[in-house]
């Protein structure tokens, strides 16, 4: 069709520049001051725990809290929600995510890994749980199958 337009553009149909390219700028090499992380902001049944793993790592109390409020973000998963409307029931079910942000060698993997330790325990748990009641209703199954057979 002539004169409608398909959105694809031709080749040899490229917009023309308003002008040439400004000089490369130098990248800063500084960091933007960051406000010190304050124990205040943790639940206080995690503050001293947070405080303890940041000393016995020496490292900032701040890759520590990351990863104490995302496991726990993740242990309560959807038995917490917000309605944001009291008259309705829509519900909001929060997801966090968290990052340290540090310089290499700063201990963030550590502190992270230090952080997450009940949840592993929690995981494993949780996998020999499943285990356990996978053989149990793979020999049910089993069982099951030779009934079945012998009626039949």
């Amino acid at each position: 069709m002539v004169g409608r337009r398909t959105g694809r553009r031709q080749l040899g149909t490229a917009t023309p520049r308003s002008g040439p390219w400004p000089e490369p700028q130098p990248v800063p090499q500084g960091r933007p001051p960051v406000p010190p992380f304050s124990l205040a902001l943790l639940p206080g049944a995690l503050a001293p725990w947070v405080a303890d793993i940041a000393d016995r790592v020496q490292c900032p109390p701040d890759f520590v809290a990351v990863g104490v409020m995302v496991a726990a973000a993740a242990v309560i998963g959807r038995q917490v929600a917000i309605r944001p409307k009291r008259q309705d029931d829509w519900a909001v079910v929060p997801n966090l995510w968290g990052l340290a942000v540090g310089a290499p060698g700063s201990l963030k993997s550590p502190a992270l890994a230090e952080a997450l330790r009940p949840l592993r325990r929690l995981i494993t748990d949780a996998q020999a749980r499943w285990a356990r009641n996978h053989r149990r209703a793979s020999a049910q199954l089993r069982g099951g199958r030779r009934l079945i057979a012998d009626v039949t």
